[in-house]
């Protein structure tokens, strides 16, 4: 990003974004990537869901992302969601409290994962990284939020991010055999 920003115009892009009236989803918005573009997001004027899991974790990620945007003299709002996205029942549970809040969603960011060293199920009974990844935290979310999408009125349309991470990388092949 370094090395190609100097290539790119001034203002920087990234600067000028204004995302005031946008509606915004992240799962995982709690630390790394999703922490980051709910912290964009939320700097640029968007009211900001942060899906997470941990309530303590939650609230002070989105207490240091209401203190980032004050120091852009930009006051967020921002919202904690509480879920996992591995269960199908949080799943309904957050799209349901999300939908009674709003009318309409401008972009959602699957973001939340998790990688383990064995397998695990969830107390639904489904292995734990297809459930949060793909299965409910993906899949479903975006299934149960499509009218919520289709009512934005982003001059483009809303957005749906599925973020993915390299750490399957750091893994070992495996045969099926």
């Amino acid at each position: 990003w370094e090395k190609a920003r100097r290539s790119y115009g001034t203002p920087d892009p990234l600067d000028v974004v204004d995302l005031s009236g946008r509606v915004m989803l992240v799962t995982g918005a709690n630390s790394g990537i999703g922490f980051e573009i709910a912290q964009f997001a939320a700097s640029r004027g968007a009211r900001t869901y942060m899906l997470c899991r941990n309530a303590e974790r939650a609230e002070a990620a989105r207490a240091k992302i209401v203190s980032a945007a004050a120091t852009r003299n930009c006051s967020a709002d921002v919202h904690v969601l509480l879920g996992d996205t591995g269960l199908r029942t949080d799943m309904e549970r957050c799209v349901a409290e999300f939908c009674s809040r709003e009318s309409c969603l401008d972009a959602l960011v699957c973001n939340a994962g998790v990688l383990l060293n064995e397998r695990q199920e969830t107390a639904e009974g489904y292995e734990v990284t297809f459930a949060s990844h793909l299965l409910f935290g993906s899949y479903m979310l975006a299934d149960r939020l499509e009218a919520k999408l289709t009512a934005s009125s982003w001059e483009r349309g809303a957005r749906c991010v599925f973020v993915s991470s390299g750490g399957m990388y750091n893994r070992g092949m495996f045969s099926l055999a």
